[in-house]
């Protein structure tokens, strides 16, 4: 962005990658840095709002002055007329903070519910995409950990249901992993380590022809538990879990990706008529710690399961989603 904007490019015009070099081939002035945060921080959307957030400016910032580093250069983000800069651009703009919106318990259980998962090919997806919705909810996975899962990924726990093992997150880029649990549920359709055995079964039929998925898929009911059947796994353990799908009902061999999940995921609560207006990837994480909180979860037990590190974080949903839970006004009698 700041390298089309030096050479004189709209964001929307290609810029040639030599000219990228060229632009940062010597250090920029805090004078040219601070005129062009100006300048973004004075666009608007047509509904007048700041078209672009104070977070967006701030990475803006954090790469120029990365581009710096890497080529030996001072850092002209230092300076005081671009920290006066961003400090201004701060308390003038007030964008509001599009979050998304919490699917909770029961908003899971409708969707989950109105899935189909008996008839070829619609089954097939709606199997796959009842596994990523229980399981993005109990285990309150980011997409990018739900497309990054093998099978090998995934142990059968006698008594806890499911240990998942996170092998990296965003949080975590040093790769020291997490293991999840994710319990048996007492409502069969919502259960977890079912909605597991459900999607497995199909990647293991699908080894053996489409005859043998349609088979499977007619076997199944969201009603009864399958938790407890006898166990084969003889899935590779380096296979993706969750892969991606033809229209057709074929399996792929690839890793569905973190957007597929979210526009999934915002299909399936609409189809089901959830009102809440914005339904993403994000929805899942978000309705496990709504519900948390308002099962009076402390913050560690939520960060347990969240991989969060700052409390902060957590607070922030209980501010969005759940303003009435630890609430004074609750006590007033009113």
């Amino acid at each position: 962005m700041f390298c089309r904007w030096l050479a004189g490019y709209t964001e929307k015009e290609p810029i040639p990658e030599d000219l990228v070099d060229e632009q940062l081939s010597f250090p920029r002035s805090a004078t040219e840095v601070g005129e062009y945060l100006a300048e973004k921080a004075l666009q608007r959307t047509p509904e007048d709002l700041p078209r672009y957030s104070t977070a967006s400016i701030g990475r803006w910032v954090a790469a120029i002055a990365w581009g710096h580093h890497e080529r030996g250069f001072p850092n002209p983000c230092t300076a005081r007329q671009v920290t006066d800069t961003l400090n201004g651009i701060r308390r003038s703009t007030h964008r509001p903070t599009k979050r998304a919106s919490p699917l909770l318990v029961g908003d899971l259980r409708k969707v989950v519910l109105g899935t189909n998962v008996t008839s070829f090919p619609a089954g097939v997806k709606g199997t796959r995409d009842i596994a990523l919705l229980v399981f993005g909810f109990a285990g309150a996975f980011r997409r990018s950990e739900l497309s990054a899962l093998l099978v090998g990924d995934v142990f059968l726990h006698e008594e806890d249901g499911l240990h998942v093992r996170v092998r990296s997150s965003k949080t975590d880029q040093e790769g020291r992993g997490q293991i999840k649990a994710l319990p048996y549920g007492a409502n069969s359709a919502t259960c977890p380590p079912c909605a597991f055995r459900r999607w497995y079964r199909l990647l293991e039929a699908q080894e053996q022809g489409r005859p043998e998925v349609m088979r499977a898929l007619r076997g199944q009911n969201l009603a009864i538990h399958v938790c407890q059947d006898p166990w084969t796994g003889t899935l590779p353990g380096r296979s993706p879990l969750f892969r991606s799908m033809a229209k057709t009902g074929t399996i792929r061999a690839t890793a569905v990706q973190g957007d597929a999940i979210g526009r999934m995921v915002t299909e399936r609560a609409h189809a089901a008529g959830i009102p809440a207006r914005n339904i993403t990837g994000h929805s899942l994480r978000s309705g496990f710690v709504t519900q948390a909180i308002r099962a009076g979860a402390t913050d560690h037990q939520i960060m347990r399961q969240t991989g969060h590190k700052n409390p902060a974080t957590v607070h922030v949903y209980a501010r969005e989603n759940a303003p009435l839970e630890q609430n004074a006004v609750t006590t007033l009698g009113l």
